[in-house]
């Protein structure tokens, strides 16, 4: 029953058919829409992101898919951003080094909410289940590196719960930034970057834990 939308990583060379297998997906009854558009998220990046958007609007005109509502998942917006052909800002995690609880890091992630939307462009809330890439401070990865300072430890289920009612406060008094009605969250599974809602296994077996608190926030977004 869960729906599925594109995120495209602007530095890969897609092919023609690639773009036009996207373009006719999004016609399909399982893509997720935003605001009646089909969703797409792109990396942030440079101007390729434009490119990459004209490509996808031109492929999707050729099959009747609709105009793709885009959305740049940055830090913030930047010079240049207001040009890339996206409709709202969201960011692939709201991260930072130097806090001590996952408190700090929910509240982190409210202000960055908060400043994409000073910016004047839609945004898409996002929110962060967690960041605690130490695994990959231990043993660097070649793609990327991070500061060797200290990060969230996991949350709690009441600390998640507490994180996403804030955030859901946030939307309430900021609903003209949110208008494509989502919200984003980090939480691919990348347990070596400390965001999951995988389960897990336990003494007793699984552990569906995170799962069921994750569930409990989608229910406070869902309520908005």
């Amino acid at each position: 029953r869960l729906k599925l939308c594109a995120i495209l990583v602007t530095v890969h060379p897609y092919t023609d058919g690639e773009i036009g297998r996207l373009a006719e997906a999004m016609r399909e009854r399982y893509y997720q829409r935003a605001l009646g558009r089909p969703l797409v998220y792109l990396f942030a990046g440079t101007g390729a992101n434009q490119r990459l958007l004209t490509r996808l609007r031109a492929a999707c005109r050729k099959v009747g898919a609709g105009d793709p509502f885009a959305v740049l998942m940055g830090y913030g917006r930047h010079s240049g951003e207001g040009d890339e052909g996206v409709q709202a800002l969201s960011a692939y995690a709201d991260a930072k080094g130097g806090i001590k609880s996952f408190a700090e890091l929910a509240a982190h992630g409210v202000a960055c909410n908060a400043k994409r939307a000073a910016s004047g462009m839609s945004v898409v809330p996002h929110f962060t289940v967690g960041w605690d890439p130490r695994p990959r401070i231990d043993h660097p990865v070649p793609w990327c590196g991070y500061a060797n300072t200290s990060y969230a430890p996991p949350a709690t289920e009441d600390e998640l719960v507490a994180g996403a009612r804030a955030l859901a406060e946030w939307i309430r008094g900021n609903r003209k930034s949110c208008a494509a009605g989502h919200v984003l969250a980090f939480a691919w599974n990348e347990w070596e970057e400390g965001g999951w809602i995988c389960p897990s296994w336990g003494i007793q077996g699984p552990d569906v834990s995170r799962t069921d608190a994750f569930a409990k926030c989608i229910r406070l977004w869902k309520g908005l």
